[in-house]
């Protein structure tokens, strides 16, 4: 049987607890308002694959649900193995899940990591990433490199490229990267492994590595990552991976739903939002992708109920804290509208 579970600040909104059977239905805006602070809890454990570059949030979801939804307990297994949910930023193989409703669960990004000893700050612009992505820059003192970095000395040694990447990351790079250059090109010594990840392979990285890894991973392990150039002023038109540039470049992410799927596709012609307080957009860090939500298996109210739980406020709010970055609220809210079919919709009660 599903409950519904309603916070003090829900019973508290006057606005909604005016309403009554006799008034027009409520107006989007507001039944979303009423639905973040409400949960429908299901009837049975709901087990959920977890990517490890999200692995921290896990313990914070199943505190709340061990206390609210004691019925529905979350239930978490390897990343790539069968489950309920599988959050994932490549689709899963049929054996693991064969999914009934999708929805993007949080955003990441591929970012480009290296190690050497030598080198304490490192400027590439897509020319550049383009060369050492497809062989043609082997040495990290490559004329294309030292004009990019004139105030450091590169040493005179191979770069070593780690040619694993997974296809989320590949497609993201090689779409940003065609842009800053200006014409399409090919990252052709990457090979694809969506099996790659996790921070020990970081810090596993040999001296003179360059390799490929999701922005969580990357930050989590504090990799050293170089700063991109997007245009000709080494001083002003650069970029670097951190949270509020890859949010910047989330905010230039268009939806389109389906009846059982919400899809994502950045728009670079879209100008970035301002983050909250500020006038002023940051500079968008582009080679992003999703990590989305599959819904395995029979459509089932219980999967739904865990999956709209997932893609509250709150929960996305938990990622925020962590290394991935949450999605945008036109985004999430369509995803809302695509798991949450078939639950009880919120309706305001009278304060207790």
């Amino acid at each position: 049987m599903f409950g519904k579970v309603l916070t003090a600040s829900a019973l508290a909104l006057g606005v909604m607890l005016s309403l009554t059977a006799c008034d027009p239905p409520m107006p989007p805006e507001m039944v979303n308002e009423l639905a973040e602070r409400t949960f429908i809890c299901g009837d049975g454990p709901v087990s959920v694959s977890v990517p490890s570059s999200i692995d921290g949030q896990q313990e914070n979801w199943s505190s709340v649900l061990t206390e609210s939804c004691p019925n529905m307990p979350l239930k978490v297994v390897g990343e790539g193995k069968p489950a309920d949910i599988v959050l994932s930023a490549n689709a899963p193989t049929a054996e693991n899940c064969n999914p009934f409703a999708t929805s993007p669960f949080a955003i990441d990004a591929a970012e480009l990591v290296f190690m050497n000893s030598e080198i304490s700050t490192l400027y590439l612009d897509g020319s550049a990433i383009a060369g050492i992505l497809s062989g043609k820059i082997t040495k990290w003192n490559d004329p294309a490199l030292a004009a990019l970095n004139p105030d450091s000395t590169l040493p005179d040694s191979a770069i070593t490229l780690d040619p694993a990447a997974t296809q989320a990351q590949i497609d993201s790079l090689t779409s940003w990267v065609s842009r800053l250059t200006g014409s399409s090109v090919k990252l052709s010594a990457l090979k694809v492994d969506n099996t790659v990840g996790g921070q020990d392979r970081l810090y596993a990285l040999a001296e003179g590595s360059f390799a490929i890894a999701n922005f969580a991973d990357a930050t989590a392990a504090a990799s050293s990552t170089p700063t991109i150039v997007t245009g000709k002023d080494l001083a002003n038109d650069i970029v670097l991976a951190d949270s509020g540039a890859v949010k910047s470049a989330s905010s230039q992410l268009t939806a389109k739903a389906t009846a059982n799927e919400v899809s994502v596709a950045l728009d670079p012609s879209l100008k970035p939002a301002p983050p909250a307080g500020s006038d002023t957009a940051l500079a968008p860090y582009q080679a992003i992708f999703p990590i989305n939500m599959y819904l395995c298996g029979t459509d089932n109210l219980n999967t739904r109920a865990m999956a709209r739980y997932l893609l509250r406020q709150d929960t996305q709010g938990n990622i925020a804290s962590g290394t991935a970055v949450a999605l945008p609220s036109d985004v999430r809210f369509k995803g809302i509208d695509v798991v949450a079919v078939g639950l009880p919709t919120p309706k305001p009660t009278a304060a207790e």
